[in-house]
Protein backbone atom coordinates (compact mmCIF):
# COMPACT_ATOMS: atom_id res chain seq x y z
CA UNK A 1 0.00 0.00 0.00
CA UNK A 2 1.52 3.67 -0.89
CA UNK A 3 1.33 6.58 1.25
CA UNK A 4 -1.66 7.51 -0.11
CA UNK A 5 -3.62 4.53 0.54
CA UNK A 6 -2.30 4.88 4.22
CA UNK A 7 -5.24 5.42 6.64
CA UNK A 8 -4.54 7.84 9.29
CA UNK A 9 -7.06 7.99 12.50
CA UNK A 10 -7.50 9.78 15.91
CA UNK A 11 -8.24 7.24 18.29
CA UNK A 12 -8.70 7.82 21.97
CA UNK A 13 -8.12 5.35 24.84
CA UNK A 14 -7.76 4.77 28.72
CA UNK A 15 -4.16 3.40 30.15
CA UNK A 16 -3.89 3.27 34.09
CA UNK A 17 -7.03 5.21 34.56
CA UNK A 18 -5.65 8.17 32.34
CA UNK A 19 -7.23 9.25 29.18
CA UNK A 20 -4.85 9.41 26.02
CA UNK A 21 -4.61 11.08 22.03
CA UNK A 22 -2.94 9.34 19.52
CA UNK A 23 -2.87 9.42 15.73
CA UNK A 24 -2.18 6.27 14.04
CA UNK A 25 -1.42 5.00 10.53
CA UNK A 26 -2.26 2.69 8.95
CA UNK A 27 0.44 1.75 5.75
CA UNK A 28 0.10 -1.89 4.51
CA UNK A 29 1.41 -3.86 7.88
CA UNK A 30 3.12 -1.31 9.49
CA UNK A 31 1.46 0.67 12.17
CA UNK A 32 2.73 4.13 13.60
CA UNK A 33 1.32 5.53 16.67
CA UNK A 34 2.19 9.32 17.74
CA UNK A 35 1.13 10.57 21.43
CA UNK A 36 -0.16 13.69 21.37
CA UNK A 37 1.47 13.91 24.93
CA UNK A 38 4.89 12.76 23.16
CA UNK A 39 4.54 14.35 19.68
CA UNK A 40 8.07 13.81 18.57
CA UNK A 41 8.65 10.13 19.46
CA UNK A 42 7.40 8.15 17.06
CA UNK A 43 6.10 4.32 17.21
CA UNK A 44 6.36 2.19 14.36
CA UNK A 45 4.76 -1.58 14.84
CA UNK A 46 5.17 -4.18 12.18
CA UNK A 47 1.94 -5.66 12.96
CA UNK A 48 2.78 -9.04 11.51
CA UNK A 49 5.62 -9.10 13.76
CA UNK A 50 4.40 -7.57 16.54
CA UNK A 51 7.50 -7.95 18.70
CA UNK A 52 9.51 -5.62 16.78
CA UNK A 53 8.70 -2.01 17.66
CA UNK A 54 10.39 0.49 17.09
CA UNK A 55 10.63 4.29 19.02
CA UNK A 56 12.46 6.86 16.96
CA UNK A 57 13.98 9.54 18.94
CA UNK A 58 14.82 12.83 17.96
CA UNK A 59 18.42 13.98 17.67
CA UNK A 60 20.15 17.01 16.95
CA UNK A 61 22.15 15.31 14.01
CA UNK A 62 21.29 15.62 10.84
CA UNK A 63 20.50 12.22 9.02
CA UNK A 64 20.80 10.65 12.68
CA UNK A 65 17.65 8.55 13.64
CA UNK A 66 18.28 6.52 17.01
CA UNK A 67 15.74 4.44 17.86
CA UNK A 68 14.90 1.92 20.63
CA UNK A 69 13.37 -1.58 19.74
CA UNK A 70 11.81 -3.99 21.71
CA UNK A 71 8.40 -5.80 21.98
CA UNK A 72 4.72 -4.65 22.04
CA UNK A 73 4.26 -7.02 25.01
CA UNK A 74 6.36 -4.51 27.15
CA UNK A 75 4.83 -1.45 25.96
CA UNK A 76 0.79 -1.62 27.30
CA UNK A 77 -0.11 1.95 26.53
CA UNK A 78 0.97 1.48 22.91
CA UNK A 79 -0.63 -2.06 22.54
CA UNK A 80 -4.05 0.03 24.16
CA UNK A 81 -3.42 2.69 21.34
CA UNK A 82 -3.51 -0.07 18.48
CA UNK A 83 -6.52 -1.91 19.98
CA UNK A 84 -8.34 1.71 19.87
CA UNK A 85 -7.26 2.17 16.40
CA UNK A 86 -8.37 -1.47 15.38
CA UNK A 87 -11.54 -1.25 16.66
CA UNK A 88 -11.91 2.57 15.44
CA UNK A 89 -10.78 0.95 11.69
CA UNK A 90 -13.41 -2.21 12.43
CA UNK A 91 -16.36 0.43 13.00
CA UNK A 92 -15.62 2.82 10.01
CA UNK A 93 -18.75 2.86 7.25
CA UNK A 94 -17.40 0.16 4.66
CA UNK A 95 -16.88 2.06 1.18
CA UNK A 96 -18.62 0.44 -1.87
CA UNK A 97 -16.44 -1.57 -4.46
CA UNK A 98 -15.63 0.88 -7.39
CA UNK A 99 -16.56 -0.68 -10.48
CA UNK A 100 -14.81 -0.21 -13.95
Amino acid sequence: MDASGAKVLKVRFKHQRRHFEATVTFAGTIATVVLSTLPHYPFTVDLDAPEDVTLTLPSDREGAKPVICGSLDNVPFLAEALNAARTALWLMPKQPPHHV
